[in-house]
């Protein structure tokens, strides 16, 4: 079983969180990647870090296209598109991803 923590960053506390709970995935609150690029960047980059650090996947939480690769970039493991579009069968979802996250 795999256990996530969501969302990271909403709340107090949180950064100790990563080394104390016996979670898996860090998903990052929405207010990291809102706005435009170049917002949150700093921070962001560091959660992100931390996170790997203790030994978590981040997952990312975007609204638009540009965030993934900078995500990518930085270290982040996943993103959660927040576009609504129908469920996706496994295969399907799986070749989206690799098509979105190929280099």
């Amino acid at each position: 079983m795999r256990l996530a923590v969501a969302p990271f960053g909403a709340g107090p506390g949180s950064l100790r969180l990563l080394w104390e709970l016996p979670v898996d995935t860090v998903r990052l609150a929405p207010g990291w990647t809102a706005g435009p690029v170049g917002r949150n960047e700093p921070p962001l980059y560091e959660v992100i870090r931390l996170a790997r650090a203790a030994g978590r996947r981040t997952v990312a939480e975007i609204a638009d296209a540009g965030r993934m690769a900078e995500l990518r970039r930085v270290g982040c493991d996943a993103v959660r598109w927040l576009r609504s579009s129908p469920p996706l069968e496994e295969a399907q979802a799986r070749a989206w991803l690799e098509k979105a996250l190929a280099p």
